[in-house]
């Protein structure tokens, strides 16, 4: 049985161990962390474009590579958030 059958997201518990204060840190530093690698990750899309062949000088290439980046770091977001959910087979430890 697919677990969005049985109850879907609204099963999902997020973790409250932690005080909203301590989350809004966490949340901070993370975002701190995300724009300290923002100009390596960037670099990486330009080189990736170049490598295709690509005039990276380009007008229409000119902020790509800085919107591949941040685009990557919104879609991996959720990499470094806990959540729990019993319909999804996930057990809370």
């Amino acid at each position: 049985l697919s677990p969005w059958k049985q109850g879907g997201a609204h099963d999902l518990i997020i973790d409250t161990k932690k005080s909203p204060v301590h989350r809004q840190h966490e949340t901070s530093r993370k975002e701190a962390e995300d724009k300290s690698r923002l100009p390596a990750i960037e670099a990486a899309y330009t080189c990736i474009l170049r490598e295709l062949g690509e005039d990276v000088d380009r007008d229409g290439l000119l902020r790509t590579p800085l919107r591949a980046a941040k685009a990557m770091q919104f879609l991996t977001k959720g990499y470094h958030e806990t959540i729990y959910g019993e319909s999804l087979g996930w057990e809370q430890e």
